[in-house]
C-alpha cells in the first residue's frame, strides 16, 4: 500500500510505503495429550510480535518485516523454549519452522512478603512465585491469633516472612473470600513471579491467605501465608 501526500505551498510530495514482509509458521506439541494451555509464539528482531498457538499447535506469524528474528514460545507450566536463535524472513515468503515439543517444569509454588501488618487503608499484598502451574486456587479465612499469644505455638505458626507452616493448622470460621486467579505469561526461564493484591476491604483481624495449584502431572501443591489489618499497632 503507497500512500502520498501532498505537501501545498512546498510544492513538495513525500511517498511513504510500508516496507516488505514475510511470514513464519510450524508447530508446538506437547509431551502428553491434554488440554493446551495458553501458549503464545514471540518473534523478536527489528520488531517484536507474538501469536497465540491454536488447538492444533499450529502458529502463523504474518506481516512481518523482513529481516532475523529470534523465535521462543511459552506457556504457564513448561520452559520456555527457542524454536530459531536466527530465522531469516524473507519478503513475499512463508518460512517453516521445525515442531518443538515443550517440556514441564516441575512444579513448585510458593508465598511471601515484606510485611505482616497492613492498616485499614491499605490494600494486603503477597508475593508468588511458581511453575508448573497452569491457575491457582486461592482462599482466605480470618484466623485468631489471640489464641496463640504467650504460647510456643505462635512461634511455631510462622517463620519471618509469614509463611504458614503445613503442620499448625488451627480451626478456622468460615472462608471470608474464595476466588481463582489467572497466572501471567512465565519469563524466560519459565517461572511466574508475581505480587498479588487480596481484593476487598478487610476489617480489622488476623487472616489467613491459603494457594493451592495443580501441577501438569496433577501434583497438588499448597502456600499459605499469614496477615493482620489493624489501625492499633500489631493484633
Amino acid at each position: 500500500m503507497v500512500l502520498l501526500f501532498v505537501l501545498l505551498g512546498m510544492g513538495a510530495v513525500v511517498i511513504l510505503s510500508e516496507p516488505p514482509t514475510g511470514s513464519l509458521q510450524g508447530q508446538i506439541q506437547l509431551p502428553t495429550q491434554g488440554e493446551w494451555p495458553d501458549t503464545q509464539v514471540i518473534a523478536a528482531g527489528s520488531v517484536v510480535r507474538g501469536v497465540v498457538v491454536g488447538p492444533d499447535g499450529h502458529y502463523h506469524l504474518r506481516g512481518l518485516p523482513t529481516g532475523k528474528y529470534s523465535i521462543r514460545v511459552q506457556a504457564p507450566g513448561y520452559e520456555t523454549a527457542t524454536i530459531q536463535p536466527s530465522a531469516q524472513v524473507r519478503e513475499g515468503q512463508s518460512l517453516n519452522l521445525d515442531p518443538v515439543e515443550l517440556r514441564r517444569l516441575p512444579p513448585a509454588l510458593s508465598m511471601y512478603g515484606t510485611s505482616q501488618v497492613f492498616t485499614t487503608q491499605e490494600t494486603p499484598q503477597v508475593n508468588i512465585r511458581t511453575s508448573g502451574l497452569a491457575r491457582l486456587d486461592l482462599q482466605l479465612d480470618p484466623l485468631n491469633l489471640q489464641d496463640y499469644l504467650g504460647t510456643s505455638d505462635l512461634r511455631d505458626l510462622a517463620d519471618p516472612y509469614g509463611y504458614r507452616l503445613p503442620e499448625t493448622q488451627p480451626p478456622l470460621s468460615a472462608p471470608v473470600r474464595k476466588w481463582t486467579q489467572a497466572l501471567p505469561a512465565p519469563s524466560e526461564d519459565g517461572w511466574i513471579a508475581m505480587t498479588l493484591p487480596i481484593p476487598g476491604e478487610l476489617p480489622p483481624g488476623s487472616y489467613r491467605l491459603m494457594a493451592t495449584g495443580t501441577g501438569l502431572d496433577q501434583t497438588p501443591l499448597t502456600s499459605s501465608y499469614w496477615f493482620t489489618v489493624t489501625d492499633l499497632g500489631w493484633f
